[in-house]
């Protein structure tokens, strides 16, 4: 029962498969991506070239694109300078506060947002505390911070048994290909 509750709303092995016209059939205007192990692996520092064309891609077919992190303003800063896109440090998921007050500051629609993340036990729990739709994908490492190995373990039963179950809808493949 757990894992069906925490399904996000698709899952999709990378976000370069994220698929705009569905997207945009949703009513999705505005993506917020997390940073460490969904845009790129906790230990690099900047955006790849491909993560950048990726963004610009999705600026291009009209979607506003934020960061969310519940890491350090520095880091998250330092890599969204190079994206050019506002961005939500030290943001507390899964509790859903910050990310609520930011959502009201930046004056923004829940029922157009969509969270992109690699952590049922942060991304995908606040998406359901906000109540806006989700995207799983697949961690961009298969390493973690020894803070995020616990959530990781407990991650990984519950996916395990929401792909067991069937609970995880399958994202189409996107028409961006690199």
């Amino acid at each position: 029962m757990l894992a069906k509750k925490l399904s996000p709303t698709w899952f999709c092995e990378e976000i370069y498969e994220l698929n705009t016209e569905i997207l945009k059939e949703n009513g999705i205007k505005t993506i917020f991506f997390d940073l460490d192990n969904t845009l790129i692996p906790f230990y690099e520092a900047l955006p790849y070239e491909k993560t950048k064309r990726f963004i610009n891609y999705l600026k291009d077919k009209g979607f506003n694109i934020y960061v969310i992190s519940n890491n350090h303003e520095e880091r998250v800063a330092k890599f969204c300078k190079d994206l050019n896109c506002k961005y939500s440090y030290m943001s507390y998921k899964p509790l859903p506060f910050k990310l609520n007050k930011f959502i009201k500051k930046e004056n923004l629609n829940k029922n157009e947002t969509i969270i992109v993340g690699d952590q049922i036990m942060t991304d995908i729990i606040c998406s359901k505390f906000l109540k806006i739709k989700s995207i799983l994908v697949t961690p961009a490492c298969n390493d973690d911070l020894k803070e995020t190995k616990l959530n990781r373990f407990i991650d990984n039963k519950i996916r395990n048994k929401q792909k067991k179950k069937g609970y995880l809808n399958k994202f189409e493949r996107s028409e961006y290909y690199e």
